[in-house]
Order: structure tokens, then C-alpha cells, then sequence
């Protein structure tokens, strides 16, 4: 399969069907595909303002996902751009793969350079679901023991302590679960006081259970499943995504810029 064939087939993909063939076809041909794969999110750039607000494109998800399981660190500054640059831009741009993947995704191609992602966790201006997809993507590279346990604690704890904006959203949940998650209690004092403060939802996870798991023996993460490692294999991570899968004649399709539920693997 030639390179404008896979291009082709990744920007066209007909609904209710995964391109295995041409996905894997880019995997075997990764060096002859990465400098088209990062033209594409450069042209989504140049496009700015100028893109239209109903403008469909079948290529940025698996163009993204695949620069992740390239370790691609070109694409990093430019998803960085494209989730910073308009108010609805991760939306826009991104879709489902927010919640379903950006994490992992940031941690695979940022290869230690840490500082754009805190600047995204602190960006107020920002989704709470695109600060917390970046939170999470230094839990990532700590499960993935690119980041020692002092940094991130360090990191968390500033969080906790220093951080000037103390306002309820998602992305204190998200702290919270990690820090019991990775078995922080040296904020166990913090924790409580921000579930005193309201900044965390008890809905999500119960001060108690936060309590009894953070000082519990150390596992094997298995809480962590969605965050725990680099994106490794883009069939595995997307061929499973409901957008992908045979439609029957009732269900209308929605394209992976919509808001679908992935299947958990």
C-alpha cells in the first residue's frame, strides 16, 4: 500500500469499520509516514480560524494516535497548539480521544519535557477534561517510571498546597485517585482538607475509601488501567471505539469528533 493509498484510506474510513490494513500499513511504513502524519496537524494550524465550524476530518484521530505509538516528539508541540489555541479547540479538533487516550498520548511524545503539561493542568481558560487528560498523563509517565515518585509528588503537592485557584472540578478528583493510586498518604491531611473545602466530588470516590486505599499494601495499579502505559498499539487502543464498529439500521452514525463511549478493553 503506497503512502497517498494509506492517507487515502485513514481520511475516508467508511463508517461502522476499522482500517486495519491501512493502519498497519502505516505502522510498517512509520518513516515514510511520520513527516505526512505531522503535516496534517501543521496544516490544521495554518487552516486557524479559517476552518470551517461543521469541517470533518478522518485523519487527525488515527494520525494522532499513531505519532503516540511512534514516540513522534514533533507532534508534541503541535497537539499541544491545536488543545490550547481556541476555546473549543480539543473538542473541535480531538473529540473522544480526550478522555480516550490524549493522556497516553502526551506522555508518549513529550519524552521528559514535562513543563507544557503542568502549564495545561494550571491553564484556568482550559476544559476541566483537558487539564485532567494532562494531569493524568504524568501519572502516566510515572507508571511508566519516566518520572521519579519525588517529582511527581513534589508536583502534587503544590497542587494541593500552593496552587491559587481552589475551585470544585474533575481535575481534583482525578489528583485524588492518584495520589491513593500511587499510595501518596504524605497528602492524606491534604486530601481531607480538600474534600472539607468541596473541591472534591464524593460521588466519584468517598473520602473513606480514599482513606482506606492510599495506606493499603502497594499494588499492581490495576485502578489505573486507562493510564498506565504509552500507546503501544493504535488497533488495540481505537478498533474497539463504538464509531468503529458495524452499525445496525437504527443507529445513526457519529463520527469520532462526536461524544461516543469506548468500549473498556
Amino acid at each position: 500500500m503506497t503512502i497517498d493509498e494509506i492517507l487515502e484510506q485513514l481520511s475516508s474510513n467508511p463508517e461502522g469499520s476499522f482500517p486495519h490494513a491501512a493502519i498497519n500499513a502505516a505502522v510498517e511504513q512509520q518513516e515514510a509516514i511520520t513527516p505526512h502524519l505531522l503535516a496534517h496537524l501543521q496544516e490544521l494550524i495554518d487552516l486557524g480560524e479559517d476552518i470551517d465550524d461543521d469541517f470533518y476530518d478522518g485523519l487527525t484521530l488515527f494520525a494522532i494516535f499513531l505519532l503516540g505509538q511512534f514516540r513522534e516528539a514533533r507532534a508534541y508541540p503541535l497537539i499541544i497548539h491545536l488543545l490550547t489555541c481556541r476555546e473549543d479547540s480539543a473538542e473541535f479538533y480531538f473529540g473522544d480521544a480526550i478522555a480516550s487516550g490524549m493522556t497516553r498520548i502526551l506522555a508518549s511524545i513529550c519524552h521528559g519535557d514535562i513543563a507544557p503539561l503542568k502549564a495545561l493542568v494550571e491553564n484556568e481558560a482550559l476544559d476541566e477534561f483537558v487539564r485532567t487528560a494532562t494531569l493524568e498523563s504524568l501519572a502516566t509517565l510515572f507508571t511508566e517510571q519516566a518520572l521519579s515518585r519525588e517529582d511527581l509528588l513534589s508536583y502534587f503537592t503544590w497542587l494541593f498546597r500552593e496552587y491559587p485557584v481552589r475551585k470544585d472540578s474533575f481535575l481534583w478528583d482525578s489528583l485524588i485517585i492518584c495520589c491513593a493510586a500511587f499510595r501518596f498518604a504524605e497528602l492524606l491531611p491534604d486530601i481531607r482538607k480538600a474534600y472539607e473545602d468541596g473541591l472534591a466530588d464524593t460521588s466519584v470516590v468517598s473520602l473513606k475509601s480514599i482513606e482506606d486505599e492510599i495506606v493499603s499494601e502497594y499494588d499492581n495499579l490495576d485502578e489505573l488501567w486507562h493510564l498506565k502505559h504509552y500507546i503501544t498499539d493504535t488497533t488495540v487502543d481505537l478498533s474497539s471505539w463504538a464509531s468503529f464498529q458495524p452499525l445496525s439500521n437504527s443507529e445513526p452514525f457519529q463520527n469520532p469528533r462526536g461524544l461516543l463511549l469506548q468500549t473498556e478493553l
